[in-house]
């Protein structure tokens, strides 16, 4: 894995922020709070930047709820479920303007916007980042983030194969 490219740094299932051509993710969380329903924690991919994230079961997903406060505008990705594959041909790849999904005999993978703007994007990581498969496929959103306060929710699903 490496910081550098979206396809090495593969951001399955996380928020990665843009900067000087690297990409900073959550290393730990300032705080955390749990409940019944939900996960709620304040996290800094790095200065200047701070997220307040909701993780809550919805079907047989999870909606991601983040809060951005920026001291200036970014590139922003997201990612969902990271899909292994063997074939390229075997894959079915849907992806545009808030919404990125992939599918194949291993499954399914889709993230959804319910609130932002972001562009779908669908990107082969680099062979050996996923520990379980040695090539993934990942759906992903990018958001501009511009500087002040952003709200972004979406919807992630991830679904095995027979």
């Amino acid at each position: 894995r490496s910081a550098r490219g979206i396809s090495q740094a593969a951001p399955d299932n996380m928020l990665a922020f843009l900067r000087d051509g690297y990409y900073f993710i959550r290393r730990k969380c300032i705080e955390v709070r749990c409940t019944q329903d939900s996960i709620w924690s304040k996290w800094s991919p790095m200065e200047g930047v701070e997220v307040e994230t909701v993780l809550q079961p919805e079907g047989i997903g999870h909606i991601r709820r983040h809060v951005i406060r920026s001291d200036r505008s970014y590139t922003a990705v997201e990612g969902g479920f990271p899909l292994p594959w063997t074939e390229q041909k075997e894959l079915y790849q849907d992806c545009a303007q808030g919404r990125a999904a992939v599918s194949a005999s291993a499954g399914s993978s889709r993230i959804e916007l319910r609130q932002g703007t972001a562009e779908g994007v669908c990107v082969f990581c680099e062979a050996n980042v996923n520990l379980m498969h040695s090539r993934t496929i990942l759906p992903y959103l990018i958001y501009q983030i511009p500087a002040g306060v952003t709200e972004i929710t979406v919807y992630v699903e991830g679904v095995p194969g027979k």
